[in-house]
């Protein structure tokens, strides 16, 4: 059978996982409110278009992770095309292109989104599923 309800994230497992700045990035990709609470969002989180030099790009992050973690859980078939253009979004200054600091967010934003899958039970990794049986038959 399938579900098209996003996955609901075990927050208080995703706390122990990550450091309180990161577990609040976190939960920028999680519902906040109403009877889908504690889910994953089922559409992208808010993207930054210019983050002020030396700020974090908090926004950007939260969108990276959303993204690889919806690529792995998400029971929509809309989520599980490759995130070509993810990293796009890490790089907020739009004051020059900085391959190493996107390198290096992208990589952050992949521990957290590392952290977001570990808390869904292995059963609802749909896009992990899909793409086992897409590769390995």
């Amino acid at each position: 059978m399938f579900h098209s309800t996003m996955p609901l994230i075990d927050t208080a497992k995703l706390a122990s996982l990550l450091s309180p700045e990161d577990c609040a990035i976190a939960k920028l990709a999680l519902v906040s409110r109403g009877k889908d609470k504690g889910r994953l969002k089922a559409s992208s989180p808010k993207q930054p278009y210019k983050v002020p030099k030396g700020k974090r790009n908090e926004q950007g992050l939260a969108y990276y992770a959303w993204r690889m973690a919806a690529l792995q859980v998400s029971p929509r078939g809309e989520h599980h095309c490759i995130p070509f253009m993810a990293s796009s979004y890490l790089d907020g200054d739009n004051e020059g292109y900085d391959r190493a600091r996107v390198n290096a967010a992208a990589a952050h934003g992949q521990a957290i989104a590392d952290a977001i899958v570990a808390c869904v039970p292995l059963a609802k990794h749909y896009g992990t599923r899909l793409w086992a049986h897409a590769l390995y038959g």
